[in-house]
């Protein structure tokens, strides 16, 4: 063991479909949490340890915090050590600079609307980086012995309890298009029910890319203060219940916390081969208030914990059983112009696990090759400067490090043009044109 130094119920099954039942015998359809899956639930423990990282506060703090340290130890970290998950996590003053709000670290950053900022925006790649490949502790818990060696394959992120304050209605639809939200702290006017619907529809657009990756989402806790209970109490119900139905993929889950946290007979765990998720006791606020009133108490906790780790391996399981390693670009494709000596993104989407990868380009169909970069953790783009030559047959291609017969290559060449000459002035729109 290493410790870092420093009423009428309604129950929901999830077996092949969801089924929620009431005492009035009716029935519906649902699929929560993750995408919907044909196999059985498996709450098994990972065969060989799992390296997850957790992105929190002082709610993740106090859950990770081996059981006895205070009013609030949750003991979560023994917890995943004891279901082989090597954890490792960020605080208060992680991880690079925040370049997009501009002061302080990624790590100060966790209310919704900064997750549009870590996983979408346009520093991503600088702090996802950093987060795949952290592996120490910043908070007091117990975990194994031994680093696996790897990246980190499972992300677990929190926003803590004040984003639980959520203004608008419990209706409220996902805002599309711009949302006022992203990359806004709790305090913002634009924290509404909608716009967190929506920061959270445009994280699956990176999620989607990354299948080498499972995202589990913590909600965050209830509040003393019932003001905002029933936006909060919405939108959680809204992430579980409706968020990833149309989620192809198994690379995303939830775990209600702020449910769990919000009476002694509502959970979402696993039960009687099934996953249960009940919400309709209480009225929506904390249930177990630690001594400083919103901080979750250890009883809470302890119980959120039991009830997460065995829903943590079914979320594993069925993401390990669902995806062969795969690469597919999306930008550059075939008839793409780009300048030469200018600064462009190369852009992949992955299936499966892909840790890192190694990108090269090719004017001859591959019959030669020049490399871009090696053993580059796979963020799922690239920022390139393009060759200071002009071509109309270049290609670039993609390829898992450890196997690089998992590899993907343009399948049509593209363009390098120097953009002062008259020749691609002229070029270019007969290129378009014909192409149309």
């Amino acid at each position: 063991m290493n410790s870092y130094h420093h009423s009428r119920p309604i129950v929901t099954l999830l077996g092949m479909a969801l089924l929620v039942l009431s005492v009035a015998g009716e029935l519906s359809l649902a699929i929560p949490g993750a995408a919907s899956s044909t196999q059985a639930i498996n709450p098994n423990p990972p065969t060989s340890p799992a390296k997850l990282i957790f992105i929190h506060h002082s709610s993740g703090e106090n859950w990770l915090a081996d059981v006895g340290t205070d009013a609030y130890s949750g003991g979560l970290g023994v917890a995943l050590r004891d279901n082989n998950y090597f954890v490792s996590d960020t605080n208060y003053g992680w991880g690079p600079p925040d370049a997009d709000l501009g002061y302080e670290n990624i790590g100060d950053h966790t209310d919704i609307g900064h997750w549009y900022n870590w996983f979408v925006g346009p520093h991503r790649n600088t702090y996802l980086s950093a987060l795949y490949t952290e592996y120490d502790q910043h908070s007091w818990y117990s975990r194994l012995d031994t680093d696996p060696s790897g990246q980190n394959e499972i992300v677990m992120f929190k926003s803590c309890f004040p984003n639980s304050s959520l203004q608008g209605h419990p209706g409220d639809p996902p805002t599309t298009g711009a949302n006022p939200l992203r990359g806004q702290d709790c305090w913002s006017e634009h924290h509404t029910v909608g716009n967190a619907k929506g920061i959270y529809n445009d994280l699956l657009a990176y999620f989607a890319t990354r299948q080498d990756r499972l995202f589990i989402v913590i909600t965050a806790p209830p509040l003393t203060d019932s003001t905002y209970a029933a936006n909060a109490r919405a939108f959680n119900t809204w992430l579980v219940n409706d968020w990833l139905v149309s989620y192809a993929h198994h690379n995303v889950a939830v775990f209600d916390f702020y449910n769990v946290l919000s009476h002694p007979d509502n959970h979402h765990r696993v039960y009687n081969g099934s996953i249960q998720y009940v919400t309709s006791n209480g009225d929506g606020t904390l249930y177990y208030p630690g001594p400083d009133g919103d901080h979750p108490s250890a009883a809470g906790n302890q119980k959120a914990r039991d009830e997460f780790a065995p829903l943590l391996n079914v979320y594993y399981n069925r993401w390990q059983s669902g995806a062969t390693p795969a690469l597919t670009f999306t930008v550059p494709t075939g008839g793409t112009a780009w300048p030469i000596n200018s600064p462009q993104q190369i852009r992949w989407t992955t299936t499966g696990t892909v840790p890192q990868v190694n990108l090269a380009y090719s004017t001859d169909g591959f019959a030669t090759s020049h490399d871009i970069t090696m053993d580059t953790v796979n963020t799922g783009s690239y920022d390139w400067t393009t060759p200071s030559f002009t071509t109309t047959a270049i290609q670039v291609r993609v390829a898992d490090t450890a196997n690089p017969a998992i590899v993907y290559a343009t399948s049509a060449t593209f363009t390098l043009y120097d953009p002062s000459t008259l020749d691609h002035l002229i070029y270019v729109p007969i290129a378009v044109r014909d192409a149309q």
